[in-house]
């Protein structure tokens, strides 16, 4: 083989060598940028991560302060009624738990009337007397109602609320009722059955419904 032709070989190895390492090279290139890309895209997973922990964190802790926040408004109430209606002593205890994956609100009633060390005796709100049943329902409407966001305004109608209460406490649901109107500065539409002088007093109109000859008309009664 002349010295001609193997130079020349030599130089098409060469030239093939060269486009071997460009092609090579160019992958090199592709390689590494998707070795950065998928480190980018790691780096963001771990951060989204660490952002998703912390705000869990968060969360928990807010939905935390939120359950007790919303524990401490219902259980001031509901002691606030029970003590205004039937005498210091009373209060309204709630506890909350997660059974399942879903929270449950145990409420019970604490009385001072027991014959043990305490002085006290606590029981289900399931087992309460209807009157006691009837204070702590108003309590919590009106606490929700407090609680409750974006705030709700307006009047508050009450349909025979205290109905299975006994006569002897219908002046202290009129001075409750009158005491959280002001405090709360929210009216009551107060509809009941119960002819009370009380109601009367406490309020700044009182309406009748009389029937005669099978007619009904509503009549405004003097202050």
């Amino acid at each position: 083989m002349k010295f001609s032709e193997k130079i020349k070989q030599m130089g098409d190895r060469i030239h093939s060598c060269a486009i071997d390492i460009a092609s090579k090279k160019n992958q090199r290139d592709i390689l590494q940028k998707d070795i950065a890309s998928v480190r980018e895209e790691i780096k963001s997973l771990q951060e989204q991560k660490i952002l998703y922990e912390k705000s869990s964190i968060f969360l928990q802790h807010f939905s935390e302060q939120r359950r007790k926040k919303g524990q401490e408004i219902f259980s001031d109430m509901g002691t606030l009624a029970l003590q205004n209606i039937y005498g210091e002593g009373y209060r309204l205890d709630i506890t909350y738990d997660v059974k399942r994956n879903r929270p449950i609100a145990d409420v019970n009633i604490v009385s001072p009337y027991a014959d043990n060390k305490k002085g006290e005796i606590q029981y289900s709100s399931d087992y309460a007397a209807g009157g006691e049943n009837d204070v702590v329902s108003f309590a919590m409407k009106i606490a929700l109602l407090q609680a409750y966001r974006p705030k709700q305004d307006g009047p508050v109608l009450l349909d025979e609320t205290f109905k299975h209460l006994s006569v002897g406490h219908i002046d202290e649901v009129a001075e409750l009722l009158s005491q959280i109107s002001d405090s709360l500065e929210r009216q009551f539409i107060f509809c009941t059955s119960h002819r009370h002088p009380s109601f009367k007093k406490c309020a700044d109109k009182s309406f009748v419904i009389q029937r005669e000859k099978d007619q009904e008309s509503v009549v405004l009664l003097d202050s």
